[in-house]
Order: C-alpha cells, then sequence, then structure tokens
C-alpha cells in the first residue's frame, strides 16, 4: 500500500478544512444560484424585504396531492422552492408544511374547511386516458387571520400573489382606496374586476363624487 507523504496529507487536510467551511456557511446562510435570465426562482427584493419584516409566526400549509400528472406536478416543486426562500428570509418566523389530503379522511375534510376543493386531472395510464382527483391549495395562517389560495395554477406570478397575501395578513392597517365611476353598464364588470385586483393591496371603499371626500381616504382612483 503506497504511504502518504507530508505534503499529500497537508493537502488533504486542506481541503477538508475548505468543505467544513463551505458547510458552515451553507447552514449559517441561505444561498441558492439563480442562472436563469428572467431571474424566476429569485425572490424580488420587495418579498426579501416583506417577510423579513414579519413580526408574529406565519403559518403556510400546502395541501398538494403526490404523483400529479405533468405539468402540475412542476408546479409542486415550484411552490416548495419558493416557500424555502420565504422561510430562509423570515428570520424564523415562517413555517410551511406540504400535506397529502388523500392519505386521511379527517386531512381532506381540513382541506375542504379551507375552501380548498378537489381538482379533476387527466392523464394516460394503461394506453387509455384517466381521471382522478388532487388537490393543489394552499392556506396561509397569521394568528387569527387566514387566506387562502385554492388552486395555485399560474407560476408566474405566484410571487406577486404571495406577497400579497402575506402583505394582507401581517399589516396592521392597509391603505384606504376610494374608488368613483360613473356607473355605466359596461364599467359594472371592469369595476368588479379593479376591486378583486386592488383588494389584494388595498382596503376598497366606494365613493360619491357628489359628496365631499372624506380624510380617512389614503387616495381616490377614479374610473
Amino acid at each position: 500500500m503506497k504511504k502518504l507523504n507530508s505534503s499529500s496529507i497537508i493537502s488533504i487536510l486542506f481541503l477538508l478544512g475548505i468543505l467544513v467551511m463551505i458547510n458552515t456557511i451553507g447552514v449559517r446562510n441561505f444561498i441558492r444560484l439563480d442562472l436563469t435570465s428572467s431571474k424566476m426562482y429569485s425572490l424580488s427584493k420587495a418579498s426579501k424585504e416583506m417577510v423579513r419584516n414579519i413580526e408574529d409566526k406565519l403559518i403556510i400549509k400546502a395541501y398538494f396531492s403526490p404523483n400529479l400528472p405533468s405539468p402540475h406536478n412542476n408546479t409542486s416543486r415550484y411552490l416548495r422552492d419558493m416557500l424555502e426562500d420565504y422561510r430562509a428570509y423570515s428570520k424564523g418566523h415562517l413555517e410551511y408544511e406540504f400535506i397529502d389530503p388523500g392519505s386521511e379522511e379527517k386531512l381532506e375534510k381540513e382541506a375542504q374547511s379551507f375552501r380548498i376543493p378537489p381538482q379533476q386531472f387527466q392523464e394516460i395510464a394503461n394506453d387509455k386516458i384517466e381521471v382522478k382527483l388532487g388537490y393543489m391549495g394552499v392556506v396561509f395562517i397569521y394568528g387569527d387571520k387566514k387566506e387562502v389560495i385554492p388552486v395555485v395554477q399560474n407560476i408566474s406570478n405566484l410571487e406577486y400573489e404571495i406577497t400579497s397575501l402575506i402583505n394582507r395578513l401581517t399589516s396592521l392597517r392597509l391603505p384606504v382606496l376610494g374608488m368613483a365611476s360613473t356607473g355605466s353598464k359596461d364599467e359594472k364588470v371592469t369595476m368588479q374586476n379593479l376591486y378583486e385586483a386592488l383588494g389584494r393591496n388595498f382596503d376598497v371603499r366606494p365613493i360619491d363624487l357628489n359628496e365631499p371626500i372624506s380624510r380617512e381616504f389614503d387616495g381616490v382612483f377614479l374610473v
């Protein structure tokens, strides 16, 4: 058996030292490299700042069925990686878990109690199309408040949706936005969509332009 000389031993010890140092840094500091041009796997600066300022425990429960057919199986992995990023920047205030509602009846009832419904998925098995039920919902719990994404469908705006939910849950007061329109028939659908979209980050209230505008409004939106 060939003996190691002193220089070889020193080199091995040096490499071991580097590995120990990298491992220590990895434990203390969260690092994820995103090499995509659009940085789709990296949290934005606004999301990082939002989650850093959480003052109480935020619990996230992802009710996802395992072995979902493609492309839904990729959604589960994408969500898991994103939640891990949120957790890493939360200073210990955010916890998440993935739950398979199909594993126990009580878990299925729990998911449905949060208004997370089962979805139908089609997959090809044994040369025929089969329909199976599965879950793809997430609930966010902060104290006595909660927000729900019944079905995660579009991952392209998932970060915005999650950060908006966290903002609503953790904010002591949302900015009050007054909204006014002429009230024509065609505008009713537009107004309803605006209420839903702006309601993610504002306390939206209708205003009458024939009356003085209250000082409680932080802004006014005119259609």
